[in-house]
C-alpha cells in the first residue's frame, strides 16, 4: 500500500513537470523569441588538369574526360535567443574534386586507315567474291578538335570504302572504343547489303520498264523502248536547232550561258533524237563504213563504236547533246576551239548537271570512242559527286547503275 501511494505521487510530480515544462517553453518561444540557426561558410577546391598520349588515337585531335571542382563545406548551427547565440553543432562536408585527364591523340591518318584496314579484312573473311576488292581510302570526322567523353564509345565519323568490284563507295560508320583503346565499325549490316560483285555483261539486252528514264543506265545492254520519249522543246536560245528537254533546258542555258562568259561560242551539234531518228543515223554511218569496202557486218561493227544502235542511244533521253564551238566545223577533233572549249566543258559542266557519257580511256568499258563533247544531264547533286569521287576511274553508265536512280 506504502508503495502505491509513492507510485501515485511519482506519476503526478512527472505529469506537473511536463505541463510547466510546455507552459514555459510556450512562455520563452513567445517572449524570448528563440531559433536554431545554420550558418555555411564555402571553400572551393579546384580541379586539376592531367596530359597523357592515347597512341591509337587521332593524331591532332584530343579528348577530355571532363574535370568537377570539389569543396569544403563548414555547417554551423546555434540557437539564437535574441541576442544571445549559443553553438549546438559543427560539421565539415568534405567533396574531393575530380580531376581532368585531356588525351592527345598521335597516330597518324595512313597509320589509321592501315589499321582499319586490317580490321576489315578480318571482319569479312568469308570467301565470297562481293567481300574481295575493298579499300579504306580516307575517314571523316564527327569529331571536333577538343571532344569531351560522355560514354565509353567515342563516335568517330565515316569512313569511306571503295569497292573495286563495281567501282563504287560504300560507308561504315567508325567509333573508338575508349576501354580497349581500339577502334570499331558500326552499320555493319547496312554496308554489307550495299556490298556488289564485279559486274558481268548480260548475254541479252535488260528488258527496260522505266517511264523516267532519267537517271537510266543507258548503254550497250540497257537499252530504251522503241516508243519511250519525254517533252522535248525547240533549244532556240542555243545555236544549233535541237530540241532538248522540256524539263532540263534551263540547266542547258546555263551552261550557255557560263560557256559564252568564259569565252567560248557554244553551239548544239546533235540533241535530242527519237528511235526512228537513230536508226536513220546509225545507217548513215554504216553506208558510210562501208564506202571504204567493209562489209555490212564489218561495217555495223564499226560503226557502233562511235554510233549507238537505235534504243541503245541516250540522244533518245532529251537529256543529252553533243556540244561543239561555232568556230569549228561540227565535232571536229582537229580544231583549236572545239579542243579549248572541251577542256573547259571537262571542268565546268558538273556545275550545271552534265557529265561526259564517255570519258577518256574508258572505251573497251562503254563500247565507245572517247567523246569529249558528249555530255548528258543527271542533275547537279549527282554530276558533282560523279565528277568529284568517280571521274578517271568510271564512267556514267556504271555510276548510274550503281546508284540504282531507276
Amino acid at each position: 500500500m506504502r508503495n502505491l501511494k509513492k507510485t501515485v505521487r511519482a506519476v503526478f510530480a512527472l505529469t506537473v513537470l511536463i505541463i510547466l515544462s510546455i507552459i514555459v517553453g510556450s512562455f520563452i518561444g513567445s517572449e524570448l523569441s528563440y531559433r536554431v540557426t545554420p550558418e555555411y561558410d564555402y571553400s572551393p577546391i579546384s580541379y586539376t588538369t592531367t596530359t597523357l598520349i592515347d597512341p591509337n588515337f587521332i593524331e591532332g585531335k584530343i579528348y577530355v574526360a571532363e574535370g568537377q571542382d570539389g569543396s569544403d563545406l563548414q555547417v554551423t548551427k546555434r540557437l539564437v535567443i535574441k541576442d544571445l547565440k549559443i553553438q549546438t553543432s559543427f560539421e565539415t562536408i568534405h567533396t574531393d574534386p575530380i580531376n581532368e585527364v585531356v588525351f592527345l591523340g598521335k597516330l597518324s591518318k595512313s597509320e589509321v586507315i592501315e589499321r582499319l584496314q586490317d580490321n576489315l579484312k578480318n571482319l569479312f573473311s568469308e570467301d565470297k567474291e562481293k567481300y574481295q576488292n575493298l579499300t579504306i581510302e580516307d575517314f571523316s570526322f564527327n569529331l571536333s578538335e577538343r571532344t569531351n567523353l560522355s560514354s565509353n564509345t567515342l563516335s568517330i565519323g565515316n569512313i569511306d570504302v571503295f569497292m573495286g568490284n563495281c567501282n563504287f563507295y560504300n560507308s561504315l560508320k567508325l567509333n573508338y572504343l575508349l576501354s580497349l583503346k581500339n577502334y570499331e565499325f558500326s552499320g555493319i549490316p547496312e554496308f554489307e547489303n550495299s556490298l556488289c560483285e564485279k559486274y558481268k555483261v548480260p548475254d541479252e539486252p535488260f528488258p527496260t520498264n522505266c517511264t523516267d528514264c532519267t537517271y537510266y543506265p543507258v548503254d550497250k545492254t540497257h537499252p530504251l523502248s522503241r516508243d519511250y520519249a519525254i517533252e522535248v522543246i525547240n533549244a532556240d536560245g542555243i545555236p544549233g536547232g535541237q530540241k532538248f528537254s522540256k524539263a532540263a533546258y534551263g540547266h542547258l542555258l546555263d551552261l550557255y550561258s557560263a560557256a559564252v562568259a568564259a569565252g567560248h561560242n557554244m553551239r548544239l551539234t546533235s540533241a535530242y533524237r527519237s528511235y526512228t531518228d537513230q536508226e536513220e543515223v546509225y545507217e548513215a554511218w554504216v553506208q558510210y563504213e562501208m564506202g571504204f569496202g567493209k562489209s555490212r557486218a564489218q561495217a555495223e561493227s564499226d560503226a557502233n563504236t562511235y554510233s549507238a544502235l537505235p534504243g541503245f542511244s541516250e540522244h533518245q533521253l532529251g537529256t543529252t547533246a553533243d556540244i561543239s564551238s561555232l568556230d569549228c566545223i561540227g565535232i571536229e577533233t582537229v580544231c583549236a576551239a572545239n579542243e579549248s572549249f572541251w577542256l573547259w566543258l571537262k571542268d565546268h559542266a558538273h556545275e550545271y548537271g552534265f557529265v561526259m557519257s564517255y570519258p577518256f580511256g574508258k572505251d573497251e568499258l562503254t563500247g565507245y570512242i572517247h567523246e569529249p563533247w558528249h555530255y548528258r544531264f543527271i542533275g547537279i547533286e549527282l554530276a558533282t559527286e560523279y565528277k568529284t569521287k568517280y571521274y578517271g576511274r568510271s564512267y556514267p553508265a556504271e555510276f548510274l547503275r550503281n546508284k540504282k536512280l531507276y
